[in-house]
């Protein structure tokens, strides 16, 4: 677990010892007995066993899940009835959950997947990397990127991805940035995944749109939340995608329910 450390670095500035937050003492301005009362204490602080490191270390976690489990909830409209709290819903896919996606995309038999694999949100990396591993470890694509907004979660899919299995790591592609800025990589995609949960939804609609232009026909689009219609009001439906529903679902690390996801195809 990380702590924030506070600015500053010379004498009196905070500092973490030993798993605590420690301060220096500064030279008192009062002179006199309340001068010396204060050192006296400070003398007796200092002499007094401290807690067992063990527990100094469960301070913060202790802090913040009261923090957490006392905080209001937070929502990201998406555009879908699945409204988004982001500090509740970060996670990512089972390995469970990983095996059904292939048959909630409608992938069946033996042979490996024609096309690449895109995971929207890639995290850690390890659905991308799973997709490129051949079967029967992984999904077998031919190619398979992740695309991640934030830098330490990119930084660990690429140490994930620098162990992965041998005959996998060519097939690997890990960029970081906004898919609004890496929307080429659905032109080769043959099965995009996308927890689109916590996504504006302006951001889902381009996405939807986008998808619908630059994908190769036959190529799905798996979500967990529903995607909001065209940016034009008059128009009720996705022009250019056919939505179904399967019965398979999901199985995600934040909570026990499973998702029954949204499944669009370019047609």
């Amino acid at each position: 677990m990380q702590r924030r450390r506070e600015a500053g670095t010379g004498e009196g500035a905070p500092r973490e010892e030993g798993g605590a937050e420690v301060k220096t003492s500064s030279p008192s301005a009062e002179p006199g007995m309340w001068s010396d009362l204060r050192e006296t204490f400070q003398d007796l602080v200092d002499a007094w066993p401290g807690p067992p490191v063990g527990l100094k270390a469960s301070v913060s976690l202790v802090a913040m899940l009261v923090i957490y489990f006392n905080l209001a909830p937070m929502r990201v409209d998406n555009g879908s009835a699945d409204s988004c709290d982001p500090v509740r819903t970060y996670g990512e896919i089972t390995e469970r959950g990983m095996q059904m996606l292939t048959t909630v995309a409608g992938l069946t038999g033996n042979a490996a997947p024609r096309g690449g694999f895109v995971d929207i949100g890639s995290g850690n990396g390890r659905l991308v990397i799973w997709a490129a591993t051949p079967s029967p470890e992984g999904a077998g694509f031919a190619r398979s990127s992740g695309v991640e907004l934030q830098l330490e979660r990119h930084q660990e899919a690429l140490k994930e991805a620098a162990l992965a299995p041998s005959d996998a790591q060519d097939k690997i592609a890990l960029v970081r940035g906004s898919i609004l800025h890496h929307l080429g990589l659905l032109s080769n995609a043959s099965v995009v995944y996308w927890n689109n949960l916590c996504f504006p939804s302006d951001v889902a609609r381009t996405v939807a749109e986008e998808f619908s232009i630059r994908a190769p026909l036959g190529a799905v689009l798996v979500t967990l939340a529903e995607l909001p219609h065209s940016s034009r009001a008059e128009e009720q439906t996705l022009p250019g995608l056919a939505v179904r529903r399967p019965d398979e679902l999901l199985e995600m690390s934040w909570r026990e329910a499973s998702y029954r996801p949204f499944v669009y195809t370019r047609v």
